[in-house]
């Protein structure tokens, strides 16, 4: 089996060089780097980003928003208009990191906004859809709330609003529950 028939057959399209070393089985930079080189040469592999690379030029946009920071999920307007709860089209790709960044890809910019660290790690209404992470609808709205305070919502119905008020809680922030608490008053 050649090295693309090892990527193909992982059911993944993007990858990063660290992945393509583990993959592959090299670990000399020098001759990874020429290998991927000669795959890209080939139109084998095709460059997105630095350091990242698909098996075709059409690559899922939530699979390279985790390559591009691995340490995130996919939140905020992104999950909102995935979930169906705001219809308002946003051009940027949202996630939820450990630093706030933006990169700028193929005319599509991916904003990281950063938390702290103990809601990040927190795993509460965060789902693995294997390839990425991406916030469900409680979430999405509390890590919304979170961000900014004053946004609204188009469609909310149906939600949990025990599961809501549960996660605005791990937030550890006054004004979030409270807006959370007034915003479910509203719903019932």
């Amino acid at each position: 089996m050649d090295k693309i028939e090892k990527l193909l057959v992982l059911n993944k399209n993007v990858f990063s060089t660290q992945d393509l070393s583990i993959i592959w089985g090299i670990s000399v930079k020098k001759k990874l780097w020429e290998i991927i080189k000669y795959y890209v040469r080939k139109n084998k592999l095709y460059r997105i980003y630095r350091g990242i690379y698909s098996l075709d030029k059409k690559y899922s946009q939530f699979e390279l928003a985790q390559k591009i920071q691995p340490i995130s999920y996919i939140s905020l307007h992104t999950a909102l208009s995935i979930h169906g709860i705001n219809f308002q089209y946003y051009s940027t790709f949202y996630s939820i990191s450990l630093v706030s960044k933006k990169y700028l890809i193929a005319d599509i910019e991916y904003s990281y906004h950063q938390v702290k660290d103990y809601i990040f790690y927190n795993k509460r209404g965060i789902v693995n859809k294997g390839l990425y992470f991406i916030a469900n609808k409680e979430r999405a709205i509390c890590d919304t709330l979170y961000m900014w305070p004053n946004m609204t919502f188009d469609h909310v119905d149906p939600l949990d609003t025990d599961t809501l008020l549960e996660i605005a809680k791990m937030y550890k922030n006054k004004r979030l529950v409270h807006d959370i608490a007034l915003f479910i008053k509203k719903l019932v």
